[in-house]
């Protein structure tokens, strides 16, 4: 997700990310559905495309160094209280 690459996953794969959703990886049930979303993105440039752009903002936003710097000493703030 972080260099900008379309994901396909399984459910397993998905679990863990917050703010993940079809808009920034596709997630296959089966080594059918897997193949038929990479297929997918193969042949739709465009959608392969949206999909990494996607999961590249979505990284950037919430596990950079800056935002997980800025949620670390919100906590941080909180707990000095």
């Amino acid at each position: 997700l972080a260099h900008g690459l379309p994901v396909v996953t399984t459910k397993i794969g998905w679990e863990g990310i917050d703010g993940l959703t079809v808009a920034h990886i596709a997630v296959g049930h089966s080594a059918d559905q897997v193949a038929t979303h990479i297929i997918s993105l193969l042949t739709d440039r465009g959608r392969a495309e949206r999909m990494g752009s996607n999961g590249r903002a979505l990284i950037r936003e919430k596990y950079s160094w800056e935002s997980v710097i800025a949620c670390a000493e919100e906590v941080y703030t909180r707990l000095s209280r």
